[in-house]
């Protein structure tokens, strides 16, 4: 707004609003302002008293005092802290640095909802405040709000395009939503700013990994480690490492570099889970002491102390010291679910929104150019892997393992669609979501002709794909769904995906709701959808990976009967099991367990719940 349009009132306010936010010569021009045109205007007269007599509260807080409480955040004390910020901000609420530092304690101790509030009231009087809308969108991260705190952090990048740190937070939060093209651009950009920024190099090698560059990866993180000595990147880049050398079967590989990310940064959570999948643990092991020392720590952030819960039961399972091991994993859980903050209800309606949706199908559209989907789905946990491994001895396969490609094109047609007001598909959201998606396997099929895309949850567009793509095959695993259930209760899974399998009651739900939305699409499309048993698959080896063969219309290879020498990495909780000899996972381990499981028994003895 032009000055000559504002009003004397707008004016005055304008300059009230920079002056709460310690804009003091912003303040003085637009009360001077005023005053020009109206000398007598005792609002001015008074708001430029006000800045050469501040306010007597203000007077009581010093930068020391905010120093003081800068470094109890610091320190990690931050019940102390938020106290002392809060009582500060009392006397001086025009201070920023007091708001910020009580969101940061609030973020840290586990009420992301209370900073959110704090951070965006900061915002009506910090509009261009790039930091801020960082902060904002750390929060929204926090609550699982992803979309929003991508658009926070963009806003970030918009007012500060030079900071390499806000386009590498930007691009870890594309990251985290499965973005993997868009958060490479960002990171790029990072990277483009400060060539040694050894956080971007990190999520670089990350974004490659999972883009299927593993050697890429590899020379990224190696750049790493002859780039810093700083105890927090390093250590990050040699459990990269360690991740990509487990993921290729290199098991002795893998756990020196996890141990030298123990020693570079001992607090390193990643490194100490990895370690234990690998570890045979007696009672004097080195590790469990350390893994004690840590699950003891009230300062670790949540997320973390629920990865240290779990890895002490993993430990403390193979000691058959079942009591202390489930106390772990229960509250491993229970922080977990805190933290993902899911609602089962939110599955079970979007579940009867795709039934409905796919009531009337219109005739697929034609087969464009890219490869041909297989997609291995199911519940995580059912030999989804060992499936993959399995095709992949066969000619012409990629491998692609779990990538985002099908749920994010199914996410956008269902927005459009929403956006639209549709209520059942049309030929032409069909004809879109086959063309993009196509386009997006094929950056990830690396020119082969087929390509397998192992995301178990992918369950859920299962229809929308078969409906849209008349090549593509869905290869469904069953299992039993105790043995199920009971392996990702207790797994704590790398990514936000999974939130139903940390509460007992969803998970034995969420079990069922799966099962009766595949019941579903079998009797839609009862020639593409392969079912496959595991407990079959394990028994009859051969025989159930010939039939997988041919259902997906591959030619035979012997190497289809190894899949433990699969060339293809592994990135999944499977990649020690799928290395070894086929067997069947179906050992009853629950049972050692059975007192501590009732909510989960209970729930999937209930086999008649409604979509």
């Amino acid at each position: 707004m032009a000055v000559k349009d504002r009003s004397i009132s707008q004016t005055l306010d304008l300059a009230k609003r920079a002056q709460r936010r310690g804009a003091i010569q912003e303040a003085r021009a637009l009360y001077e302002e005023v005053l020009s045109r109206f000398p007598a205007n005792r609002r001015a007269k008074d708001g430029l008293l006000s800045l050469d007599t501040p306010d007597p509260a203000a007077r009581r807080v010093d930068q020391a005092q905010v120093d003081t409480v800068l470094a109890l955040y610091r320190s990690g004390d931050y019940e102390k802290a938020l106290k002392q910020a809060t009582a500060l901000h009392h006397k001086a609420p025009e201070i920023a640095a007091l708001s910020d530092i009580r969101a940061a304690c609030l973020r840290a101790m586990g009420a992301p909802d209370k900073a959110l509030a704090i951070y965006q009231a900061s915002l009506k009087g910090r509009p261009d405040d790039a930091q801020l809308w960082r902060n904002c969108g750390a929060a929204l991260n926090d609550l699982q709000k992803l979309s929003e705190a991508e658009g926070c952090f963009a806003k970030a990048c918009d007012l500060s395009p030079d900071s390499a740190d806000h386009w590498y937070i930007l691009a870890e939060c594309r990251e985290m939503r499965g973005h993997h093209r868009p958060a490479l651009q960002a990171v790029t950009r990072a990277l483009e700013l400060d060539p040694g920024h050894a956080d971007a190099l990190n999520l670089l090698g990350s974004l490659l990994r999972d883009l299927g560059e593993i050697d890429l990866a590899n020379q990224t993180h190696k750049q790493v480690l002859n780039s810093t000595r700083a105890p927090r990147p390093l250590s990050a880049a040699q459990t990269n490492l360690g991740i990509l050398a487990a993921a290729q079967g290199k098991t002795e590989e893998a756990k020196a570099f996890y141990t030298q990310a123990i020693e570079t940064r001992p607090d390193n959570i990643q490194a100490h889970r990895n370690l234990v999948r690998l570890t045979r643990y007696t009672p004097d092991h080195p590790h469990l002491t350390q893994l004690r020392n840590l699950v003891k720590r009230p300062d670790l952030p949540i997320p973390d102390q629920s990865v240290i819960h779990f890895a002490m039961f993993e430990a403390l399972d193979q000691l058959d010291d079942t009591e202390t091991a489930f106390f772990h994993l229960a509250r491993g859980n229970a922080l977990r679910q805190a933290q993902l903050r899911y609602d089962i209800g939110k599955d079970a309606t979007l579940f009867n929104h795709l039934k409905a949706l796919t009531e009337e199908v219109p005739p697929a559209p034609r087969i464009t150019q890219g490869p041909r989907p297989i997609f291995i789905v199911g519940m995580p946990r059912s030999g989804t892997t060992l499936s993959e491994c399995i095709l992949a001895g066969a000619a012409g396969v990629h491998s692609a393992g779990e990538i985002p490609a099908l749920g994010n094109a199914a996410s956008a047609m269902l927005r459009r669609l929403r956006d639209g007001g549709h209520k059942v598909l049309e030929k032409v959201e069909l004809e879109q979501f086959e063309t993009s998606l196509r386009a997006e396997l094929a950056l990830y099929a690396r020119g082969a002709p087929v390509i397998t895309c192992k995301t178990p949850l992918d369950f859920r567009w299962a229809g929308l794909t078969l409906a849209a793509m008349p090549d593509a095959r869905v290869v469904h695993l069953v299992r039993d769904p105790v043995e199920n259930s009971w392996s990702n209760y207790r797994t704590c899974f790398s990514s936000n995906g999974n939130g139903f399998a940390y509460d007992q009651a969803n998970l034995a739900r969420f079990c069922n709701l799966h099962r009766m939305l595949m019941q579903y699409w079998k009797q839609r499309f009862p020639e593409r959808i392969l079912t496959l048993p595991y407990s079959d698959l394990t028994r009859d080896f051969e025989d159930m990976a010939r039939r997988l063969v041919s259902f997906c219309g591959l030619g035979w290879s012997d190497a289809c009967l190894r899949p433990d020498a699969a060339k293809s990495p592994v990135l999944t909780a499977s990649a020690a099991q799928v290395r070894k000899p086929v067997y069947n996972g179906n050992r009853g381990d629950w049972r050692r367990y059975e007192a501590h499981l009732t909510p989960l028994l209970e729930g999937l003895a209930q086999n008649e719940i409604a979509l």
